[in-house]
């Protein structure tokens, strides 16, 4: 839709201002699909509010209180709804009261920070009041409120809500959420792009970006401290693992109840309290975790998270159980050993116990896994590899058949560790030749 001429008072102008009246010549709509209370808006404000912060100011001439949690008509613009009244310190309002609340629209409206708006008792027939908003779309963040544990704390936030400090109103809104997305912010705060990338740059060192979600930089390292209890907890209960994966990480978070201490390191951040969404928790965690990783704290390796400073070490009947499993690789002939060898050479434990034991030393890299249910160890593919590299080097390609007589192995297991190389990228299959793939212009 496009704006094709503006007329105020039968005259030709180009532009009109807040208070002004002005007629518009639309284009690609026609007059029959206007109705009273609609609104003309830019393409960025995309949906209505269905709740607001606001200031309430109720008239002196009012007959009778207005309950907490009564329903009034609001008078917004040309528009109108019956709207629930919610206060914050009061349990009824008084002829003369000016209070903070929140008002929820039975239809979405739209209500942007700063509009007044009308309110009128139907049961009546009497205007009582009116007010002003302070936040729109405060559905996005009126969950939250129950952060702040009395009411001076949520009075606090309101008196915010009602200064003209930006910056202090951006702040304010993410200290009751975990995280919101700059256009979110932008619609509440009825603020343009660039007015909100200056206050950002006003914030740096308080405020952080993540994937076009804003989260509080104190949040953050919260998160951070979360995330290494977390992963310190493993280590002690698990000492011979060398740690845990994402998805571990991110299931211990979402389970916390409010509150609760992680290994006795503290309670859980306070954003989290409210329950941020799943897209932005994992965006954000996620986020964290390589800050995490490029600081040093954590190290990755594949998709296990453990600290720098953690050193896996198996004791008691788990390092029985490893070094029963390992025995079976102590073997200095070249092969290949499959799970059943391992069971029956360590049959005086658990079947569950020796699984659990191959998956502590897989994953921490002394036994490997070349195939689906064939192992070799660190040492034997360390061994393996610097031959195989040897050949190729000497001869610039090599064949499986080769590769099977330079090992002294069966042909299978030779084509096994050939597909493993390809798979880690070591070598690239070329007909039937292997080569080196360093040694691959691209």
């Amino acid at each position: 839709m496009k704006i094709r001429g503006i007329q105020s008072h039968f005259k030709t102008v180009d532009a009109v201002c807040a208070g002004q009246r002005a007629a518009l010549n639309l284009s690609s709509i026609s007059h029959t699909d206007i109705e009273r209370g609609d609104v003309l808006v830019s393409t960025d404000l995309d949906s209505a509010s269905k709740s607001a912060a606001v200031y309430f100011e109720f008239l002196d001439s009012m007959k009778k209180p207005v309950k907490n949690h009564s329903l009034l008509k609001l008078h917004h613009m040309t528009d109108e709804t019956t709207v629930r009244v919610a206060f914050i310190d009061i349990k009824e309002a008084l002829p003369g009261a000016k209070t903070f609340g929140q008002i929820k629209l039975k239809e979405p409206m739209i209500i942007m920070r700063g509009d007044r708006f009308v309110l009128r008792d139907t049961s009546v027939n009497a205007t009582i009041g009116g007010g002003r908003v302070l936040l729109s779309y405060a559905e996005k963040v009126l969950k939250s409120s129950k952060k702040f544990s009395d009411t001076a704390d949520v009075l606090m936030q309101y008196n915010i809500l009602n200064s003209q400090d930006n910056k202090s109103v951006l702040l304010a809104i993410l200290s009751a959420q975990f995280s919101v997305d700059t256009h979110t912010i932008r619609l509440m705060m009825n603020i343009s792009e660039n007015e909100l990338n200056g206050i950002m740059r006003s914030s740096t060192g308080e405020i952080t970006l993540i994937e076009g979600l804003l989260i509080l930089n104190e949040n953050i390292k919260d998160y951070e401290q979360l995330i290494v209890n977390i992963i310190n907890k493993y280590h002690k209960d698990v000492p011979g693992d060398i740690g845990i994966n994402e998805e571990y990480i991110m299931k211990e978070v979402r389970s916390l109840p409010p509150n609760a201490p992680i290994g006795g390191h503290g309670p859980a951040p306070a954003g989290f309290k409210h329950g941020p969404e799943v897209r932005s928790l994992s965006t954000i965690l996620k986020a964290i975790m390589n800050g995490l990783i490029s600081s040093g704290k954590v190290v990755k390796t594949g998709n296990v998270f453990y600290l720098s400073s953690y050193r896996p070490e198996a004791k008691g009947a788990g390092k029985e159980v490893e070094d029963s499993v390992l025995s079976v690789f102590s073997d200095k002939e070249i092969n290949l050993v499959k799970k059943e060898d391992i069971l029956k050479s360590c049959l005086s434990f658990k079947k569950e116990d020796i699984e659990k034991g191959l998956q502590f030393l897989l994953k921490r890299g002394e036994i490997i896994r070349v195939a689906e249910d064939s192992y070799t160890s660190r040492y034997m593919l360390d061994e393996i590899k610097n031959k195989l590299a040897a050949s190729i080097a000497e001869k610039g390609k090599i064949k499986a058949a080769e590769f099977r007589d330079i090992l002294g192995c069966g042909r299978k297991f030779a084509i096994e560790l050939l597909e493993y190389f390809d798979k880690e990228r070591f070598t690239l299959r070329s007909g039937d030749y292997r080569v080196l793939r360093k040694a691959v212009k691209t």
